[in-house]
C-alpha cells in the first residue's frame, strides 16, 4: 500500500459509537493509522447511520419466521486540499436469520452476534472503498455544496470554515 494511504482522519456525525469502533478496528488491523485531520492526507467522514430490523417471512399461522437486519452509513472521502474523491457513497450490509418463537432468548443473542458481524463487514467495505478512491486519484469535486456549481472554480480547493 502506498505510504500516503497509511494515514487517515476518520470523523463521524451521528454514527453509533459501536459502529465507529468496528470501522476504526478494520482500518487499524490493515495498518492504516487514524490521525488528526490536520495531519492526514485523507479524511473520511461518516454520517446518516441507518439501522433497520424487519420481519422478512411469516409462517402459515402469521407469526414471524425470518428477521432481516440492515445497517448502512453514508461516507465521503476528501483529500488534504478539501476536494471530495469520487462521489459520496453509502456502505450497506443486510443479513437475515431464522426466528424461533420457542427460543426467544437464544435468538436475541444470535441477533447481537449478527449485528457484530455486520459492523465488521461495514468496516471492511469502507476500507475497500477508501483504498480504491485514494489510490486511483479519482476526479475530485469541491466540498462546499452551498455554493452554486456554476460559481465554482474546480481547479481551486474550497476551504471549509
Amino acid at each position: 500500500m502506498p505510504e500516503d494511504l497509511r494515514e487517515l482522519a476518520l470523523e463521524s456525525d451521528g454514527v453509533n459509537a459501536t459502529v465507529i469502533r468496528e470501522i476504526e478496528r478494520a482500518f487499524e488491523l490493515n495498518k492504516i493509522e487514524l490521525v488528526d485531520a490536520q495531519y492526514a492526507p485523507y479524511r473520511m467522514t461518516l454520517s446518516d447511520e441507518f439501522e433497520e430490523r424487519r420481519i422478512s417471512a411469516v409462517s402459515s399461522d402469521g407469526l414471524a419466521e425470518r428477521i432481516s437486519l440492515t445497517l448502512s452509513v453514508a461516507f465521503v472521502i476528501e483529500n488534504q486540499d478539501g476536494f471530495i474523491l469520487g462521489e459520496p457513497g453509502k456502505a450497506t450490509v443486510t443479513r437475515s436469520y431464522g426466528f424461533d418463537r420457542q427460543n426467544v432468548a437464544g435468538k436475541a443473542a444470535e441477533e447481537q452476534l449478527v449485528k457484530q458481524e455486520m459492523r465488521q463487514e461495514l468496516g471492511q467495505q469502507l476500507l475497500r472503498r477508501y483504498r480504491f478512491l485514494a489510490a486511483n486519484g479519482t476526479v475530485t469535486k469541491p466540498v462546499d455544496n452551498s455554493v452554486p456549481v456554476e460559481a465554482i472554480d474546480s481547479t481551486q480547493p474550497v476551504s471549509n470554515p
